[in-house]
């Protein structure tokens, strides 16, 4: 990637010496912005918000309600010109973008669900945030971390097996978090409860647990083991992540029963 200062859409190679009216703080568009050049790798519009597929390093229009490609979903930038298939596109990824005309001068900018097209009303699928309007025809490219969070549940009494939960990012995420809990009894009326946190960020995971059994007995570690009333008995996890799901891989220890509550949050 190339970096660049642009003042609107007048570029300088790095390193030049901007001109002193151009540093002037009454000077709207001073701003530094970079930009990558790529391979279009299908007809591309001047403003589309694109991704970088990475099967082929080329750029192709973001389609945000693309529940069956996640990739595709993503963005790297604005394409700064039109371009068909196989030509070179130049691409915007931070700083002031001049689109041609109609911004809304102080609104916020989402990928649509229509190709082609930002608009003040995100996506009803995988809502993202491209940026916001500065004027009618300049847009601050300000993209947001997206987010997403939810519950689930899991069946203690389950083999060992692969649990996969939808993040709905739409891309591989940074950073997941899943936090347990489980309360209980056993047949006798005596109260257990079990606390599990764990977090996985594409290389490392680490846990806290804490677990009360049905006895009063308590006991803590660094795994994520869920246990139940009988503290022999749980199930251990193991978390990564991909473009589409949470993965926790879980072993079966004992004969555990009842149901944990899972509450989960991924951040792209």
């Amino acid at each position: 990637m190339s970096t660049d200062i642009l003042d609107g859409m007048k570029a300088y190679t790095t390193g030049e010496k901007l001109p002193a009216e151009d540093m002037n703080t009454t000077n709207e568009h001073i701003v530094m912005s970079a930009f990558k050049s790529l391979i279009a790798g299908e007809n591309i519009t001047k403003g589309d918000v694109v991704y970088l597929k990475s099967s082929d390093g080329k750029a192709y229009i973001s389609i945000p309600n693309d529940a069956g490609t996640p990739q595709a979903r993503a963005f790297i930038g604005l394409a700064l010109e039109d371009a068909t298939i196989g030509t070179l596109v130049d691409i915007q990824v931070s700083g002031v973008f001049e689109k041609r005309t109609g911004l809304s001068t102080g609104s916020t900018y989402y990928k649509s669900d229509t190709t082609h097209v930002i608009s003040t009303t995100p996506s009803t699928t995988f809502p993202e945030r491209v940026g916001i309007a500065l004027s009618p025809q300049h847009l601050l490219i300000l993209p947001y971390q997206p987010y997403n969070s939810g519950t689930t549940t899991k069946n203690a009494a389950d083999a060992s097996t692969t649990q996969n939960i939808a993040h709905g990012l739409g891309k591989i995420p940074k950073f997941v978090k899943v936090t347990a809990i489980f309360g209980g009894a056993d047949g006798a009326g005596a109260h257990a409860f079990n606390f599990a946190m764990a977090t996985y960020n594409g290389t490392t995971m680490s846990a806290i647990y804490m677990a009360q059994g049905a006895a009063g007995t308590v006991v803590q570690g660094v795994q994520f083991i869920l246990n139940t009333a009988n503290l022999s008995a749980s199930q251990e996890g193991i978390i990564t992540f991909d473009a589409t799901n949470i993965i926790i891989t879980w072993t079966r220890n004992g004969s555990p029963t009842g149901t944990y509550q899972l509450l989960w949050e991924a951040e792209g």
